[in-house]
């Protein structure tokens, strides 16, 4: 038993009278139960039959938890024991009146002796407590009628705990920049694609980062002795403020002062415009998605993306990787794909050591050191190769094309072109699939029609049932055809801006092997011979073939 609310315990035994203390320094009952204050009564002469309602008799061990209580006082007089016991933290005071007799006397006066001995500090209101109590325990004692509710201790003095102060802390507005949190996102199946990490955190110009908030003080308390008890205060938090970061003093809130990447290194927030990614981009980073521009010191492996509002820098080599700029792409190791993956589109230049079975869209020039081969590009500038080799695959740059060497000596196919006709770009391509999807509705509606297209007389020899499908079918020919009309003069009008910086020239320094596919313009022509350099390609409109001026 280890409760207030358990001290006191009725039960039928022997009647043996004793009460006491034995030992040195600990109280310890009469049959050596250490750690407990025990006190045994003779109450044989209480009327059994007015025992508590379990009908025990009103006699056995009644005991003070050491464990968990400190005895200030407990003293035999006068047929009784006054106990005073406080609990380990001095927060609650009790008085436990227990008759070691039947015939026990009781006085006010001796009971406030005991506690102004202690030192407890009890209110007025506690003194009406005990004594209501004495009260009631003279007219059990008058009847001798005792219940077990007049022999429980009576709580006569409460504390007031301290209430220790709260640290101080940060309100994130974004998503706190903790490089350790994994930020993966399942998808719509409850699937988690490996790849995206979502590490980088993006923000706006004037973005809210973070607030700091202040501690707040503790609170003392005070014990049963009206000894004051302290409390901690909180402790600060502090953040710094690195580049890219401005503070607002009043209200100690953080703002982006530049687009870019939020950093939190040695308690310090920072935003840089440009993300750096000092070792590879693999399953260690994920995919990126930035709004500035993004520098990889090592490569970019298998199957990962970058996407950035500004450049992209690889340092590295760049393998199957997907690239999506809205400036330069540069990789300085070079880039190679295989099996449809592996693509780049730019606003910008693209530079690159070598390109291998890639595709790209590239707004701006490419530059390309030692070699293209089997690539798919689509280039608004001009294909720059001077030093290196253009081999297979189709090469499209409506700002033309300059190579020291293109296709190779055993005839493989190398297409290149430079005409608007030919160039497409990301618009282009989605009204592209527009108008093949439109495209095949249209000759579906058409093989149900069949006859009715070539001569609509017939459809007067059609009966009213029939009439009102076939109708209904035509109209929706008629439909789908405006709808095609409408979607290639959009296309039309998406490339009209390019149709002005279009050249009418490739340029090879060294050699055209056989196999090389040229079409400038309107102009083609298909190379069966080794054509030496230096020499200039440009069309013959008159007879629609490609004319050679040497250099």
């Amino acid at each position: 038993m280890t409760s207030i609310g358990r001290l006191l315990d009725w039960h039928t035994g022997n009647t043996d009278c004793c009460a006491g203390f034995s030992g040195s320094g600990g109280l310890i009952g009469p049959r050596g139960q250490a750690g407990k204050l025990i006190v045994a009564a003779d109450t044989n002469k209480l009327k059994p039959n007015e025992a508590p309602a379990d009908n025990a008799q009103p006699h056995g061990l009644n005991y003070v938890n050491l464990d968990e209580h400190v005895v200030l006082l407990s003293k035999v007089a006068g047929g009784k024991r006054l106990t005073l016991f406080t609990d380990k933290l001095k927060l609650h005071a009790w008085l436990w009146i227990q008759p070691t007799s039947p015939y026990f006397e009781l006085g006010y006066v001796e009971i406030e002796e005991a506690i102004r001995t202690t030192g407890l500090a009890v209110t007025g209101d506690s003194m009406m407590k005990i004594n209501a109590r004495l009260e009631l325990l003279r007219e059990q004692q008058q009847t001798g009628q005792f219940t077990q509710e007049s022999f429980r201790p009576i709580e006569i003095a409460t504390g007031k705990p301290s209430v220790d102060g709260q640290d101080g802390w940060f309100e994130w507005f974004i998503e706190e920049p903790d490089p350790e949190k994994l930020r993966f996102v399942p998808d719509a199946q409850g699937r988690i694609n490996f790849r995206e990490m979502n590490i980088v955190i993006n923000v706006n110009v004037d973005d809210p980062l973070v607030r700091v908030h202040e501690p707040t003080r503790g609170e003392p308390g005070s014990d049963v002795f009206g000894n004051a008890i302290p409390a901690k205060n909180g402790e600060k938090k502090r953040i710094g403020k690195g580049k890219g970061v401005r503070i607002d003093e009043e209200t100690q809130t953080m703002y982006a002062e530049t687009a870019g990447h939020v950093e939190y290194k040695n308690q310090s927030i920072a935003v840089s415009p440009v993300y750096i990614v000092e070792g590879s981009v693999d399953f260690n980073v994920g995919n990126i998605n930035f709004r500035g521009s993004v520098e990889v010191r090592k490569d970019v492996t298998d199957g990962f993306s970058i996407r950035a509002d500004q450049n992209i820098l690889v340092e590295g080599i760049a393998s199957q990787a997907m690239f999506f700029a809205g400036g330069d792409v540069e990789v300085r190791g070079g880039a190679t794909a295989s099996h449809g993956r592996g693509f780049i589109e730019c606003k910008g230049r693209l530079l690159s050591k070598y390109l291998v079975n890639v595709k790209a869209d590239v707004a701006g020039d490419i530059l390309v050191d030692t070699q293209i081969v089997n690539c798919e590009l689509s280039c608004a500038g001009r294909v720059f190769i001077p030093q290196g080799k253009l081999l297979g695959g189709v090469t499209i740059a409506l700002g033309g094309i300059e190579a020291n060497e293109i296709g190779a000596e055993l005839g493989t196919r190398t297409q290149l072109i430079v005409s608007v006709d030919h160039f497409a770009t990301a618009e282009t391509r989605a009204i592209d699939a527009e108008i093949s999807a439109c495209e095949k509705r249209l000759a579906k509606i058409e093989s149900m029609l069949g006859p009715y297209i070539r001569d609509r007389s017939l459809l007067n020899e059609l009966p009213p049932s029939k009439m009102e499908s076939i109708l209904a079918q035509i109209k929706e020919l008629d439909e789908v055809q405006r709808q095609l009309a409408r979607m290639q003069e959009d296309r039309t009008r998406a490339l009209e801006p390019y149709r002005s910086v279009v050249s009418d020239e490739i340029i090879i320094h060294k050699r055209i092997h056989p196999g090389v596919d040229v079409r400038i313009d309107n102009s083609r022509q298909v190379f069966a011979e080794h054509i030496d350099g230096p020499v200039k390609l440009k069309p013959n409109y008159a007879r629609g073939t490609i004319a050679i001026h040497p250099l």
